[in-house]
């Protein structure tokens, strides 16, 4: 295995290159921030905005998870564009954590939006999580569902343009193409749902200009955290001290579906706490002295909470 020589990442992180200096292409990206006139973007983003709005009941539609990130996304579009925004949740079968179910309430509470959530039945989602885990050893039908259904949802609601937080690939660094559209990567999704049996995915999308705000504001997630507490974002402090990471505010809300950190790290040798410690290098919160006795700490760990709820 070949380490990044700024951050921990590995190079058996499906996607990931590690050019000639040792900086791998995360890494690179994040960089490029400093080079980008955020405030140009940030005009383009106001304005793309009004084009949206008046033009039907809701302005936009806004996929969320209930977490810190979504409280951040949806601050943005309804206070700061003022938009009125339909909020997507698509839900999952695992348990949920008390402060993630008191999330998902909040952010609609809290910014007084409408929210949708669409959940797909426990049988099925039982059966596709035993196909993927069998499989692959990993559940890439939640990524699936998040980037396919909304879409389809905010077409019903006669609503054209769906807005996402961070582009995943050009943030964690499979691809070095900053572009705002999030077209392409609901069409992999699509495409992937499809061979899973989902038939009815085989629509045309069209009329819904989805794009990912990353594009339009620097994207951090430490940053989004603290705006998120701001608005009544509740972490884990006083609930669970999770076995497999260092910190108690991201991905807080599925139980179950944590356990993909651990098969993670026995497919390629690094876990949840390698994930987060990078990105906290690249933001500047962490040095990577430091980064690497926590990865040493906790990726191997295997939380047991995590695993019964998986087995259940």
């Amino acid at each position: 295995m070949k380490y990044c020589q700024r951050c921990v990442m590995p190079d058996t992180r499906p996607g990931t290159l590690i050019d000639n200096s040792g900086i791998c292409l995360a890494c690179r990206n994040h960089e490029k921030r400093k080079t980008i006139n955020w405030e140009t973007r940030r005009f383009e983003l106001v304005e793309l905005s009004k084009s949206y709005v008046g033009k039907s009941y809701y302005d936009c539609a806004v996929a969320v998870s209930g977490g810190k990130d979504s409280h951040y996304l949806v601050n943005i579009v309804k206070n700061q564009l003022g938009m009125n925004p339909l909020l997507i949740r698509i839900g999952d079968g695992f348990s949920n954590t008390v402060a993630g179910t008191r999330n998902i309430r909040n952010l609609s509470d809290v910014f007084g939006c409408d929210m949708v959530q669409f959940d797909l039945s426990i049988a099925k989602y039982r059966d596709l999580t035993r196909l993927c885990f069998e499989g692959l050893a990993n559940f890439p039908f939640v990524d699936g569902t998040v980037y396919s259904f909304p879409i389809q949802i905010a077409q019903k609601y006669d609503t054209h343009l769906l807005i996402y937080g961070e582009n995943p690939n050009y943030e964690y660094g499979t691809d070095g193409d900053d572009n705002p559209s999030a077209d392409e990567h609901i069409r992999q999704n699509m495409d992937f749902m499809c061979k899973l049996g989902f038939n009815c995915l085989h629509i045309p999308i069209s009329e819904v200009n989805p794009i990912f705000m990353s594009y339009y504001v620097p994207w951090n997630g430490y940053d989004n955290y603290q705006l998120a507490k701001q608005y009544g974002f509740r972490d884990l402090t006083h609930e669970w001290r999770r076995e497999y990471t260092f910190e108690d505010f991201d991905q807080i809300d599925i139980v179950g579906w944590a356990v993909s950190n651990w098969l993670k790290y026995i497919k390629f040798g690094f876990g949840r706490a390698t994930d987060i410690a990078s990105r906290w290098i690249r933001e500047g919160r962490m040095f990577r002295q430091e980064a690497v006795k926590l990865v040493e700490q906790y990726d191997s760990k295997l939380d047991r909470k995590c695993l019964d709820d998986f087995l259940s």
